[in-house]
């Protein structure tokens, strides 16, 4: 082989080197589908706010015709505060009662009128006979309002009329019954306030307490009093000198006598 033969294999083998040392390449991996998470559904609507619903009870007539129709229609006109819808019954309160089977007249027979009648609240007059006698006499006027979720009578007012004539008090009872303001149910009277007993006279003894006796003081040793201080000493005065007294008059000298001769001595003793 010539040299320029051999000059082109040495540089095919050079050239093709790199080319068989490079690593094969697989098929193209597809990519993997990543799921997201479903965003979280919107909350469902408010609900619409419960109206609020009255039921006017019709006033029973057979007390006063005239002011039966005149309180029905008061009440049929009166603003109640927080009702929505309103609608007349077309019973009354008693037959009302009557049909929901109260035994008594209650919060809870009023709760059972207005469950029967479907309404939120309840509102009625009714009419008694206020004195004794049956057939003549004033005549009681009642107005009520009921709460069915406050469970109780929210307003109450009453008057009394001496004929069958409609006048101004009829106003003023609708209203005071519906703001509240009139008499509600009396509460019951305060418990008495609890008697408390005399306190026992206490005797006072006329004689003085005895003395406490003192405790016996712990021993000690005896010891000497000091002596007394002496007494303070005045001040010397200054004494005025006294006057001497008077030289006593010489006496008369006494009258002597002849004089007697001395006695004789003694004998001496043997």
């Amino acid at each position: 082989m010539n040299t320029t033969l051999k000059i082109l294999l040495v540089s095919g083998l050079i050239l093709t080197a790199p080319l068989g040392c490079a690593p094969r390449r697989g098929p193209p991996v597809a990519p993997v589908p990543v799921a997201l998470p479903k965003p979280p559904p919107p909350p469902p609507p408010a609900p619409p706010p419960k109206k609020v619903k009255l039921v006017l009870l019709p006033t029973e007539r057979f007390l006063l015709p005239n002011v039966a129709t005149s309180l029905d229609e008061k009440l049929g006109k009166a603003e109640v505060p927080g009702v929505d819808d309103r609608t007349l019954a077309a019973i009354s309160m008693a037959t009302a009662q009557g049909q929901a089977e109260c035994v008594q007249v209650d919060d809870a027979c009023y709760a059972k009128v207005a469950g029967l009648l479907g309404g939120d609240k309840l509102l009625w007059a009714e009419m008694e006979r206020a004195g004794k006698a049956k057939k003549k006499g004033p005549i009681k006027v009642l107005v009520m309002l009921f709460d069915v979720e406050k469970g109780t009578v929210i307003g109450r007012a009453d008057g009394t009329l001496k004929g069958d004539v409609a006048d101004n008090s009829l106003d003023m009872l609708v209203g005071r019954a519906i703001s509240g303001s009139g008499p509600t149910v009396p509460p019951p009277p305060p418990p008495p306030p609890p008697v408390t007993p005399p306190a026992p006279a206490q005797t006072v003894s006329s004689a003085a307490p005895a003395p406490a006796l003192p405790l016996a003081a712990p021993a000690q040793p005896s010891i000497a009093p000091p002596p007394p201080a002496p007494p303070p000493v005045a001040p010397a005065q200054a004494v005025s000198p006294s006057p001497a007294p008077a030289a006593p008059a010489p006496l008369p000298a006494p009258t002597v006598g002849p004089s007697l001769p001395p006695p004789p001595p003694a004998p001496a003793a043997k």
